[in-house]
């Protein structure tokens, strides 16, 4: 009886051993590759760091359901390699870089260039059912140019995605240039502002 007890037990805990274990897949915005934005010239400007709410100071990939679109919920088998912001602040310098601008720190001493600052509301995937989604970036963004009025744009950006985390990265990414985008198109129109 002992060792049929013992043999079930040795048995039970080689099911256990043999069984998966599901790890979290780590996401970011994908490598820093401009195949969908325009080929204008990016400016230079100082960056403040990108302000966030307190949902997104961790690595949660987040999510709204359509029957209960109040509550915010994570992915359990996914979730970002660092926060949104830093994740898009990586993005905003690398791209900038690439259409020749440049991204300084505002205790850089560049005191001639415009300041950015960048404030995210949300940045989930949105269901409207089991099988369709839209990724939705939304914040604010204010420019400061010397001698100029400062401009504020309030965006909601939204890109199709799928059913899944990893169709709402891509969409996490576009939603991401387009915003890129509209930073830099704010540069120039703040520029261009008279006092």
């Amino acid at each position: 009886m002992k060792s049929l007890l013992l043999s079930a037990i040795f048995l039970l805990s080689a099911c256990q051993s043999t069984q998966p274990v599901v790890s979290k897949a780590a996401y970011d915005l994908g490598p820093a590759l401009s195949a969908g934005m325009t080929n204008t010239a990016a400016p230079s400007f100082l960056l403040s760091d990108i302000r966030s709410s307190s949902a997104l100071e961790s690595t949660a990939m987040w999510y709204r359901l359509y029957d209960q679109p109040q509550q915010l919920k994570a992915f359990a088998f996914a979730r970002w390699t660092s926060t949104p912001a830093e994740l898009l602040s990586l993005r905003l310098k690398q791209l900038t870089a690439q259409h020749g601008g440049r991204v300084l720190q505002r205790s850089s001493g560049e005191l001639t260039l415009p300041q950015v600052q960048i404030e995210l509301d949300e940045a989930a995937q949105h269901f409207s059912s089991a099988s369709q989604s839209v990724f939705v970036l939304s914040g604010r963004i204010l420019v400061q140019t010397p001698g100029k009025p400062a401009m504020i744009r309030v965006f909601s950006l939204q890109q199709a995605a799928g059913s899944d985390a990893a169709s709402g990265v891509l969409a996490a990414q576009k939603t991401a240039d387009q915003l890129i985008e509209t930073v830099w198109q704010l540069i120039r129109s703040a520029g261009q502002n008279t006092p």
